[in-house]
């Protein structure tokens, strides 16, 4: 069965290559010929005769495997390709690239990850590049990132982009990270990236956000509540919760009042028994 498998591997088109590509990457710790195959349709080297289109979503296939197999073995074969891959003219290329850059074992490079988080054209490649940041543990790129992270906070134009940098500043300590995530709760205008910036903040242990919080958690007493409130108020509950303030009851207590609906008290009360389950509180 493997010479079968090695024998189809060799010169396959696009589609038996695609089909090949979870077989390939089974052998490719014991078989040299499959372990060649799959890099070369990794790196979309192969097939020869594929289109740029076909080689991209050979490359893009072989990365999200990757990640899906989590095997530090295997995502090793990764290393050398890297910095090939995260330059891909293929945008999908790139961003499945940094999405498999958060695997344990794998350091995403500094420079190259903050240059796409600062200038590639695509929002869905800067998202991603924020939240590999999260893995790059290089001490001295650590303040450059920080920067780069709230700045992009501040002037990208997309919100989904803004909701995964403010979920990656969620990672850093320093005031500068506090100081944007703050002003991103408190004044974007999209409800899905305060709610990213509220939960970061509660997993930064901010007290300093402490008073904006609870207003948020105390809007969804307040009546009807329309989507944006109540999610931004949801995730203000959740990081409410990690902040453990001694008067947290007292801070929710407007969320589960008599008259707020029994669907929206009991998502209040999910999320706050969810953080007690994860013993993730803030020591103080």
């Amino acid at each position: 069965m493997r010479a079968l498998a090695e024998r189809l591997m060799q010169g396959a088109d696009f589609s038996r290559a695609y089909r090949l590509l979870p077989h390939a990457l089974d052998l490719a710790l014991h078989s040299d010929v499959a372990k060649e195959a799959f890099r070369g349709w990794l790196r979309g080297s192969l097939p020869a005769d594929s289109s740029p289109k076909e080689r991209a979503a050979l490359s893009v296939r072989a990365l999200q495997l990757l990640g899906d197999r989590r095997d530090a073995k295997i995502a090793a074969m990764l290393a050398t390709d890297v910095d090939a891959l995260l330059s891909a003219e293929n945008m999908r290329v790139r961003r499945a690239a940094l999405d498999v850059m958060r695997l344990d074992g794998l350091e995403p490079p500094a420079d190259r990850v903050k240059r796409l988080l600062q200038r590639d054209p695509w929002p869905e490649v800067r998202g991603a590049a924020a939240l590999a940041t999260v893995r790059i543990s290089e001490a001295s790129a650590s303040d450059e990132i920080e920067r780069a992270l709230s700045r992009r906070l501040r002037r990208e134009p997309d919100p989904l982009t803004r909701a995964s940098v403010a979920e990656a500043l969620g990672s850093r300590g320093s005031e500068r990270s506090r100081e944007a995530l703050r002003r991103a709760f408190e004044k974007d205008e999209h409800h899905h990236v305060r709610a990213e910036a509220a939960l970061s903040l509660g997993r930064l242990c901010d007290d300093a956000s402490l008073s904006a919080l609870t207003r948020a958690v105390r809007r969804l007493g307040s009546g009807q509540v329309d989507e944006g409130p109540l999610v931004v108020g949801l995730a203000a509950v959740t990081a409410l919760a990690r902040l453990a303030p001694p008067d947290l009851q007292k801070r929710i207590a407007p969320a589960v009042a008599d008259g707020v609906s029994e669907v929206l008290v009991n998502q209040v009360k999910r999320r706050l028994e969810a953080v007690e389950r994860a013993g993730k509180t803030c020591s103080r």
